[in-house]
């Protein structure tokens, strides 16, 4: 095998820029949030801020360069900043712009980029406590290379040149980035590995070979990283290929952890495993999803099938990683996970398959429960039934958004969006969607009365 060929570049960019705000990571003074929402007024793309409190709706007036479009607005996890992307096109060639805008001090920050289209991470872009975003820049060929900037010196740095592939994810604490890539050599010879990397230094910090885990059938070997708060487990699904079939015979398509302690890479499920030993077997389908509950507790969502018996099977577990102990939760398959920052509840939203439910109930389910463990048994119990989807806390924990929607889920088309209180459970405020015209970007901080007018 060939030695890892990462290639770790760190060109910093001094950019025109203006200063950063002294509102930088800190939160706005009244310390309440409002809900933003991309929407169309007299043909024109409007940001509107709900605040939820006062019930009150807000323009944030979008300014387009001359000749470009908005194409993706993405809010930092503090709800600080926006990222706006606008986009030209010019006969083949795809010119960008990426903006940020500090929605308390309406600052607006141009960051030149090569030419190319930028594509942002919609998941893991920004770091949790919203002073870095990471982006890619394809180039020419094929080519692309992944670049960071800092809101604190407003610096550009290049991570990554050219990477065949990459998977990226933060670390809770935002010191720290992993990102798995690989390279193939050839059909037979790949090589695929995990590290990770201090932001603020721009050392390499941890890394570990998966070649020898995942036989070289597929390029894309794994996917999905989730990194624990405290930073000591990594979990990631194996074999991600193409609409998540996996040959039987092949590498298991399941959930595994890596110990950025130990060392030790171990799958840590086996829905799949009797299927893959059946011959009469010829593809598996499998999904997941993973959440952290806390820094040893996972919880995984499965749906899998295989070709023989095309029948989905579901279920929602949970595992202690601290004594190795797990327990089923649920029969049904986890499509949301939202928690609480404050109360730690959790906002679901569960698919069960038809044949575990009447014909007329709708196999989709939204809950709020909270997630108890009873001498190392984990139970969900829940607190209050919530038709809708795309839930989200605010950062105060005060308020849960969640669209509402007319049909059996949210693909069909949003009806209203809706904030529930937390504080008695119930709807606090719901505003028509703009029949499926609006777009949900999510939580910001609430503007001064002074920057308001």
């Amino acid at each position: 095998m060939k030695p890892l060929l990462t290639i770790w570049v760190f060109v910093t960019l001094v950019l025109a820029l203006v200063q950063p705000s002294a509102s930088f990571a800190k939160q706005s003074a009244s310390g309440k949030y409002s809900y933003a929402y991309l929407t169309s007024v007299a043909d024109k793309p409007t940001i509107k801020l709900v605040d939820v409190t006062s019930g009150t709706v807000e323009n944030l007036p979008i300014d387009p360069p001359e000749g470009k479009s908005l194409y993706q607005v993405l809010a930092s996890p503090t709800g600080e900043w926006l990222a706006l992307v606008f986009r030209l096109h010019i006969t083949d060639n795809t010119q960008e712009l990426l903006r940020l805008v500090n929605v308390a001090s309406r600052e607006t920050r141009d960051i030149p980029l090569p030419d190319g289209q930028m594509a942002l991470d919609i998941d893991h872009a920004w770091s949790p406590d919203g002073n870095y975003l990471v982006f890619d820049v394809p180039l020419y060929a094929g080519s692309i290379n992944v670049y960071s900037y800092s809101l604190a010196t407003g610096k550009v740095s290049t991570l990554l040149v050219n990477p065949d592939r990459y998977h990226f994810v933060w670390s809770t604490d935002s010191s720290q980035i992993a990102i798995e890539q690989g390279h193939c050599y050839s059909p037979e010879e790949c090589n695929t590995w995990i590290e990770t990397f201090d932001i603020v230094t721009q050392t390499r910090k941890l890394a570990v070979d998966l070649a020898p885990l995942f036989p070289p059938y597929s390029e894309e070997s794994i996917c999905l990283l989730n990194w624990s708060p405290g930073m000591r487990y990594m979990a990631f699904i194996s074999s991600c290929v193409a609409a998540s079939e996996t040959p039987a015979g092949g590498p298991l398509e399941e959930v595994y952890i890596w110990d950025t302690q130990t060392g030790k890479v171990s799958r840590l499920t086996s829905f799949t495993e009797a299927m893959a030993k059946d011959e009469n077997v010829i593809m598996i389908w499998a999904l997941y999803q993973t959440h952290w509950y806390d820094s040893h507790t996972l919880v995984i969502g499965a749906r899998w099938a295989n070709s023989s018996h095309p029948e989905d099977k579901t279920q929602i577990v949970v595992y202690n990683l601290a004594n190795n102990t797990s327990n089923v939760l649920s029969s049904d398959f986890l499509y949301e996970f939202a928690i609480n920052p404050v109360s730690k509840q959790i906002a679901l939203k569960i698919f069960s398959p038809l044949s575990k439910k009447a014909p007329d109930v709708p196999p989709y389910d939204g809950r709020i429960v909270t997630l108890t463990n009873d001498k190392g048994v984990f139970k969900l119990n829940t607190a209050v039934d919530v038709t809708g989807c795309q839930f989200a806390w605010s950062p105060d924990g005060a308020y849960l958004f969640f669209n509402k929607y007319t049909g059996p889920d949210c693909v069909i088309r949003a009806d209203k969006f809706a904030f529930l209180d937390k504080s008695n459970n119930e709807v606090k405020l719901t505003l028509p969607a703009a029949e499926g015209d609006s777009t949900p970007i999510g939580w910001v901080v609430t503007p001064p009365t002074s920057a308001a007018k």
